[in-house]
């Protein structure tokens, strides 16, 4: 490639120069779609194609003129991954639709925001795309994918509620890290790259997670005066209405075996009058039976799809209702045991001889020998490169007891309702599947081709159809007394409920019931950090704002009696302030012993109104001087009346700059961690002769050496066994 002067801007006759060179032997630079040469078999045209006359928010096309400036910047950095790479292997054409996806985001981001060059998005500009990724991952759409921004089309197609994969996440999120990589690159072509690292220098996956808490901490739990109906009238179907829709279910398999000879006419007369004769049971100690016999009649249904048909016959009428059962189902699977959707869709077929339960469950005698615990099995692909296997608790009993907890009765209900259809299947491997969706627009299905692989986005319109057919929300005020909207669930009856907010549900729940249970919670969710726990999933609710700031200020009383003692070395800038009065430290305690102590300490903090923030590199004590808190000084929201950090701007390189912050022996992990990593980065780097592109990992292993010194630590090896460790 030519070098050319390093422009503010690319002139008119250099971006000329380059429309005319080939990208590919029949694409051009200039051209709207760029078909590059691919060679691996199997793979489809469109895995090598990439357009750039996509729509943009102010209604333009990209290829349109009005944008032609960002257009050559953001086609050559593209071009560059391919034929200019720096620091790294060039992509093959295969990579085109994993490019595109991302630069299609960040192209319509950036208009979104009125950038208008790489040069402006410096780390505020990165911190907001971050917020906004977010927040639109939590807000999208709510009705289905009609007005969902197609980069996220494919991605989300099969995810947890519109949660966003792994996959999506490295698209949109590691477009920067190659804009940074293509610096060279871009500066050859008088293009001004990314004044500094994208995301602080920080690895995918923590800003994965980051995006992930802050997309959790958007999304409401389903309120009390919503989750509470809700949930009853799902265990009210797990009783005597799921027994009698499979019993039903099973005559209708056998009479379709016996009939099979017939034809289509004799079966669907044959079922429609097993449907009519069946009578439904009384519960105990009624007259009554729960429901009355089905009868042909309208369907409710939130699928646009199904409006034009204002009646069905009785095979799909039955229909619904089996479809109601799993919901039920679902429901209690969710609420109760905090799975995501595609967790539940990921749940295998099949009994336990020996426990006569499902599969999928195992049961297992306490550590005290007192109760028998119920684990269910499945993958976690959530934040994972490939789906892993974990298992979640979903129910106790006391041993000798013959109680069966709610969820696992939902799991054996799933086993029996789906089983004949899964039978029916004509694919073979979705026999494995717990649960199996029934893929015809209408009826009851007597075919194999019409049972196909349930999906979240199924479950999730059938769980919404089951609030709208099964629950009365019409009373609901606008607001509870909490403030949380509820005149959207009124309005739409239950069409606006969101899957994954049941795992708010019962975070919440679990935090009412005993705050203690954070470290539990983080674990059913399976939780990479605490952090993740407390902020995407406890959040601001009012009603556990003493609880938490109870168990800050029994933590805060804690730290200080460490540092009175003067057992527990500190570093940090706050440790010169400790220091210049631990006198007075001391003097609370006293000669007390060491509950004592700690108990005049705790009544010394809570009279003083001092709490700590923790992460996992350090504490914040914000409360001692507001003004003074680095994080809000660099967000521009210093404000005495600030209670908490500023978390968009809460980074360790912050926060050791901050005079708040103090780091102990509790955080050692993180900065032995931290030292490994940057360390061995910086090692390579030498080796390679990359130094100016890795100054960071120096600066941030020095940095991380300093800290394990100062609070006693020493250095770890750099052997490459303690650092996969």
């Amino acid at each position: 490639m030519e070098n050319s002067t390093i422009l503010p801007n690319p002139c008119d006759a250099q971006i000329a120069r380059y429309n005319d060179r080939w990208v590919s032997s029949s694409s051009r630079f200039s051209d709207a779609v760029w078909k590059l040469d691919h060679a691996t078999a199997g793979q489809p045209s469109t895995a090598s194609t990439i357009r750039w006359d996509f729509s943009l928010p102010d209604g333009a096309t990209f290829h349109n003129p009005t944008h032609a400036d960002l257009l050559f910047l953001i086609k050559h950095f593209v071009w560059s991954l391919f034929h200019d790479a720096r620091n790294g292997r060039k992509l093959t054409a295969g990579s085109a639709a994993a490019i595109s996806a991302g630069v299609r985001y960040l192209v319509r981001w950036m208009v979104r925001n009125d950038y208008s060059s790489l040069s402006q998005l410096d780390t505020a500009a990165c911190d907001n795309y971050v917020d906004d990724l977010a927040k639109y991952l939590s807000q999208i759409d709510q009705e289905g994918f009609e007005e969902l921004d197609d980069t996220f089309q494919a991605d989300m197609s099969e995810t947890d509620d519109y949660e966003v994969s792994v996959s999506a996440l490295r698209r949109r999120l590691g477009i920067w890290s190659k804009l940074w990589r293509q610096s060279g690159s871009l500066r050859d072509a008088g293009i001004d790259p990314l004044p500094t690292i994208p995301f602080r220098g920080a690895k995918f996956e923590s800003v994965a997670k980051i995006v992930a808490v802050k997309s959790a901490g958007w999304i409401e739990p389903v309120p009390d005066e919503v989750a509470l109906p809700i949930m009853a009238a799902a265990h009210k179907m797990l009783t005597i209405a799921a027994d009698d829709v499979m019993r039903l279910q099973q005559q209708l398999h056998d009479g379709s075996a016996a009939s099979s000879q017939g034809t289509r006419y004799a079966q669907a007369r044959l079922a429609s009058k097993l449907i009519t004769e069946f009578r439904f049971s009384s519960p105990p100690g009624e007259v009554a039976p729960w429901r009355e016999p089905l009868v042909s009649g309208p369907c409710l249904s939130f699928d646009k799809a199904k409006w034009n048909l204002p009646h069905h016959d009785l095979t799909h009428v039955f229909r619904d209702l089996v479809t109601h059962i799993c919901s039920a189902c679902v429901i209690v699977l969710q609420s109760e045991a905090a799975m995501r959707i595609n967790e539940i869709c990921s749940l295998r077929s099949g009994y336990n001889a020996k426990t006569k339960l499902p599969a999928c469950i195992e049961v297992r005698v306490s550590k005290t020998g007192l109760h028998e615990l119920f684990l269910l099995k499945g993958t976690l692909s959530k934040l994972q490169p490939q789906p892993v296997q974990v298992e979640w608790l979903i129910g106790s009993r006391p041993v000798g007891s013959d109680n069966i907890p709610a969820p696992v009765r939902a799991l054996e209900i799933l086993q029996k309702l789906h089983e004949p259809l899964r039978k029916l299947a004509d694919d073979a491997s979705l026999r494995n599947d717990l649960i199996v969706a029934m893929s015809a627009p209408v009826g009851y299905p007597r075919r194999g081709g019409a049972i196909g692989r349930m999906t979240g986005t199924l479950l999730l319109r059938q769980q919404r159809e089951f609030v709208g057919t099964f629950v009365d929300l019409s009373s609901l005020p606008n607001r509870n007394r909490h403030g949380q909207l509820l005149s959207n669930y009124r309005e739409t009856r239950g069409a606006c409920l969101r899957t994954h907010a049941w795992r708010k549900t019962f975070a919440l729940y679990v935090f009412r019931t005993d705050p203690r249970m954070i470290p539990a919670i983080a674990l059913q969710f399976h939780h990479l950090s605490l952090a993740m726990t407390e902020q995407g999933y406890i959040g601001n609710d009012p009603t556990l704002i003493e609880a938490m700031d109870s168990v800050r200020a029994q933590q805060t009383a804690s730290f200080f009696f460490e540092m009175a003692r003067g057992t527990s070395p500190v570093a940090g800038r706050l440790s010169q302030l400790i220091d210049k009065h631990r006198t007075e430290l001391e003097a609370i305690v006293g000669k007390l012993g060491e509950r004592d102590g700690r108990n005049a300490m705790e009544r010394w903090v809570i009279d003083q109104d001092l709490r700590i923030w923790f992460a996992s590199h350090g504490k914040c004590f914000l409360r001692l001087a507001p003004m003074q808190a680095k994080c809000h000084e660099i967000a521009g929201t210093s404000d005495w009346k600030n209670v908490q950090p500023n978390y968009a701007h809460r980074s360790p390189d912050v926060c050791l700059g901050c005079p708040m912050y103090a780091v102990d022996g509790e955080h050692s992990g993180f900065w032995i961690r931290r030292y490994l990593e940057n360390q061995t980065a910086w090692n390579l780097a030498v080796e390679v002769g990359l130094q100016r592109d890795y100054r960071i990992s120096e600066y941030r292993a020095q940095q991380s050496a300093a800290v394990l010194q100062a609070i006693g630590v020493g250095l770890p090896s750099l052997k490459t066994s303690e650092i996969n460790a």
